[in-house]
């Protein structure tokens, strides 16, 4: 409040209740003299109306401001705020008190024999138990140490010398001065590869960097350009087939393609995906889902997901074990998957992938996400012996 302020100028009057304000006009209507003094007053003015005696109405005591010099004097403004203060109190109701907290019971699941039963009691279907609770690797030979013993393993020699002859061939029908690979040379180059997995560089030329300066310094890897030149790796990436093509006439490509669109690929895919079972054991649980192949090719099976982080690619479908081990895959081929069976897009990939004795009737736990799950997956894996557990949409049919 501004201290220079005059009392009483530029104040709004303060709002008072009909109620409020009868008992104000009462009290303003006495005087402000002794006892004496009043019955004389009260005497000489019997028979005078209101606005001789200076009485004041209801309505005149709602407009009058207390603050200012010409309100009643200080002992009816104190009795005011006495009468307001009182009002207020008394209109004031207390709160409820506290609710008391009630006891937590637990939920009683009904059975058929006792009607009810503890949630406690519940005891899981009989089944074989788990000497091994994590997936552990089997049929692992003495002498494999070395990092490089593993990897032989899954990619075998027979798998690299397909890829050896089909890739010679192929190239020599390219370029006549091509100069023809090896099996050692191709090792180097699927560990290039696996070095550009780990080692984000902006782009493929980056590894081999030649000229001294800060980009020297900051991508070059002399592993990888020691290894195998800028060129070498850019021809062989170039040529590498699996499957022979340079025999196959137009007719069989044609009739090869309607059959599989993916028939270049589909033998060594399924040479990879049974060497990985054959040297690990999966544990009590696993897990299905889909994988994204990064692919900027032409093909009719390639993905466009902007959400994905390769908005690119081909999908695979993958079962691994909770140490995230790559346990079995395939690769999506469209609809043509699921049409000639009685199973849907989601539940097929669920069905083919556990579609195996290793997983029946052990009590495997399934997870999957709201893709796969339905009412038909859980079908599924019960019928197999695999307990399921997935999220859920509320919407989905």
């Amino acid at each position: 409040m501004d201290p220079k302020r005059k009392r009483g100028q530029n104040k709004e009057p303060i709002p008072v209740p009909i109620e409020i304000a009868n008992n104000i006009a009462e009290v303003a209507d006495e005087p402000e003299t002794d006892d004496s003094s009043d019955e004389s007053s009260s005497e000489g003015s019997g028979g005078e109306d209101d606005e001789a005696n200076g009485k004041l109405s209801a309505e005149e005591v709602l407009e009058l401001d207390v603050t200012t010099d010409t309100s009643p004097g200080p002992l009816v403004v104190r009795q005011v705020d006495i009468i307001i203060e009182q009002s207020v109190r008394v209109t004031q109701i207390p709160a409820p008190p506290p609710a008391e907290p009630t006891a937590w019971e637990p939920f009683n699941f009904p059975t058929e024999s006792s009607g009810t039963s503890s949630a406690s009691s519940f005891v899981p279907d009989e089944g074989p138990n788990f000497s091994n609770a994590h997936g552990v690797p089997k049929n692992i030979p003495p002498d494999c140490t070395q990092p490089i013993h593993f990897f032989s393993l899954l990619f075998t020699d027979a798998i690299l010398e397909r890829f050896v002859a089909a890739t010679n061939r192929y190239g020599a029908g390219k370029r006549i001065d091509f100069h023809p690979t090896s099996v050692a040379e191709l090792k180097k180059l699927f560990a290039i590869v696996l070095i550009m997995g780990l080692v984000k560089q902006p782009q493929t030329r980056s590894y081999w960097f030649k000229k001294a300066g800060l980009g020297t310094k900051l991508y070059r890897h002399d592993l990888v350009a020691s290894a195998m030149s800028r060129n070498r790796f850019e021809e062989l990436f170039s040529y590498l087939h699996f499957r022979d093509v340079v025999t196959l006439t137009a007719e069989e490509r044609e009739r090869l393609r309607s059959e599989d669109a993916l028939y270049l690929v589909s033998e060594f895919t399924d040479m990879l995906c049974e060497n990985y079972s054959r040297y690990f054991e999966c544990g009590d649980y696993i897990d299905i889902d889909e994988m994204c192949i990064r692919f900027k090719g032409r093909h009719s099976f390639r993905f466009f997901i902007p959400s994905k982080p390769a908005r690119y690619h081909f999908r695979a479908y993958c079962l691994s074990d909770q140490s995230g081990y790559l346990y079995c895959f395939y690769l999506y081929r469209g609809t043509r998957d699921h049409e000639q069976t009685i199973y849907s897009a989601s539940a097929f990939s669920v069905a083919k992938l556990t579609d195996s004795d290793v997983f029946r009737n052990k009590n495997h736990l399934l997870f999957v996400d709201n893709y796969f799950m339905s009412l038909e997956v859980v079908q599924i894996c019960q019928s197999r012996g695999i307990h399921c557990i997935g999220t859920c949409k509320l919407k989905r049919k």
